[in-house]
């Protein structure tokens, strides 16, 4: 047994739990009677409030929280065990003539440059690095002066993305050779700046959330497949007796050898 990792493991309630960008879609809710137990836990860490920040899976904890789950799986990792990376972004039906149309719309956030001194750095501004298929590459400048959570105009860009069209990741086939992740017709790629976990914090307390998947979260070592029963997350009992329940439940399996730790970086509570 990883104890350090295991200690990890705590349930909490979703009021403490913060993220950092806005849910892809606009679930309403899911029906809780159709969902036995939960799989894996959430990834989280501390904010300096005492709450706690997710770092993944937005969508699927939004529509547990509307349904009135009371309680839910985490596994907290300390800021030393991220890594977070800008994840560059493939663009759909979205030109260079819809950037001209959106920088016209905020001109004093949003500055195109291009040639020559389109990298010259600007103060008070974070770089937006656009290539598109069928005209030259650019440079966009987008104010943050605050340097508060996401950059507004980070968030204008990606939402005028998907009025007009969609943005996905782009997958490395050298590093991801087994994806099968459909490879749509794309009119350019969105590099976007590097972000800290402090700018993630930032904006989970601010509000000023992140656009979805443009940062990526990568925990070090990941706990999975906890499979905790949702029986017990929607009882009534005390968060501490749900915990124990949990460690009992980690024990039991441990004793019947149904419990893998790999490489010392996943750590598989059921198998």
């Amino acid at each position: 047994m990883e104890i350090n990792l295991l200690s990890q493991i705590r349930i909490l309630s979703p009021s403490q739990i913060y993220p950092f960008d806005w849910p892809a879609s606009a679930g309403s809710g899911i029906d809780l009677s159709n969902i036995s137990q939960i799989r894996h836990p959430f990834l989280v860490t501390s904010l300096d409030s005492g709450d706690f920040l997710l770092l993944e899976e937005v969508d699927y904890f939004q529509a547990l929280t509307e349904s009135g789950l009371r309680h839910v799986p985490v596994q907290i990792c300390s800021p030393d065990d991220v890594s977070i990376e800008a994840v560059r972004m493939g663009l759909i039906n979205f030109g260079y003539d819809d950037l001209v149309r959106l920088a016209t719309k905020y001109p004093k956030q949003i500055i195109v440059k291009g040639g020559a001194g389109g990298d010259e750095e600007l103060a008070g501004h974070v770089s937006l690095n656009l290539e598109f298929i069928d005209s030259p590459s650019v440079v966009v400048w987008l104010r943050h002066s605050s340097r508060t959570g996401c950059p507004l105009p980070l968030d204008y860009f990606f939402r005028a993305v998907n009025q007009v069209g969609r943005y996905q990741p782009v997958v490395d086939r050298r590093k991801n050779p087994d994806s099968i992740t459909k490879v749509a017709s794309l009119s350019g790629f969105a590099c976007p700046p590097p972000f800290t976990l402090d700018d993630l914090k930032a904006a989970a307390v601010s509000d000023r959330r992140f656009p979805p998947n443009v940062v990526n979260v990568r925990a070090h070592r990941r706990i999975l497949s906890v499979d905790y029963p949702m029986a017990v997350l929607l009882s009534e009992i005390p968060v501490n007796e749900k915990e124990a329940f949990l460690k009992d439940l980690i024990a039991l399996r441990e004793q019947n050898r149904k419990t893998s730790f790999y490489n010392g970086q996943v750590y598989i509570l059921n198998r």
